[in-house]
């Protein structure tokens, strides 16, 4: 198994679709059934991811994102770099204790991987790179949208904003409302949700519901249509 995995490892590249690992299962139905499964995962069945993908560049800068649970995540500002074909230009630090254990600053040289070939994040720091104009991000004690004290709930490390009238909050839980994981409205996004909640149009995802053809008047005439 290990053979093989280093096998395609090697050619992943050739073939005409992106992989990111091979998966072995038992080929024996009998056997996978007494294996049995642990939660959704059979156990007859294994993932053998390979190794990210990574380039190196600079964090120009370190942005905070607050997320509809009021979770507070600093998010890295790259310069843009490529990685298997996708310009990357923001990658997540996860929280301020990942950032203090992987010891990054402002204007740092660092490896970005792609976890799963998917989500960017800082791998590794190369403080041996320092020119002297790094700074170290210092991790606010208010939220960055709405001003409210940040709280620490006992047991986690990150960061969350109290507040449910968080106008970032806010956003995100509508983006959320609107996604795949939620209702799945086609053809609304989240550069109309902003500008319906710019416009007074909305407050809450219940007043989607309750929006008239005339609501959206104003922006076609300001796209000339």
């Amino acid at each position: 198994i290990v053979a093989y995995w280093k096998d395609r490892t090697k050619k992943r590249e050739a073939f005409p679709f992106k992989i990111d690992g091979v998966v072995v299962s038992v080929n024996n139905n009998v056997a996978f059934k007494k294996l049995g499964v642990v939660g959704k995962s059979p156990r007859g069945i294994r993932a053998f991811k390979f190794s990210p993908k990574e380039a190196t560049t600079i964090i120009e800068d370190i942005k905070l994102q607050v997320g509809r649970t009021g979770a507070v995540t600093p998010v890295a500002v790259l310069k843009p770099v490529e990685i298997d074909g996708v310009t990357i230009s923001r990658a997540t630090l996860h929280n301020i204790d990942e950032i203090k254990k992987l010891g990054v600053k402002i204007k740092d040289t660092v490896s970005v991987v792609r976890a799963g070939d998917v989500i960017p994040a800082v791998s590794r720091v190369f403080p041996e790179l320092r020119t002297g104009r790094e700074r170290k991000f210092e991790m606010p004690e208010t939220c960055p949208s709405c001003g409210t004290k940040l709280i620490k709930p006992k047991g986690e490390v990150i960061l969350r904003c109290p507040n449910p009238k968080c106008f970032a909050r806010r956003k995100k839980y509508f983006y959320h409302f609107i996604s795949k994981g939620g209702f799945d409205i086609v053809g609304l996004g989240p550069r109309i949700i902003d500008r319906l909640i710019d416009e007074g149009l909305v407050s809450d995802p219940a007043d989607l519901f309750n929006l008239k053809g005339r609501n959206f008047t104003p922006f076609r005439k300001r796209n000339g249509n």
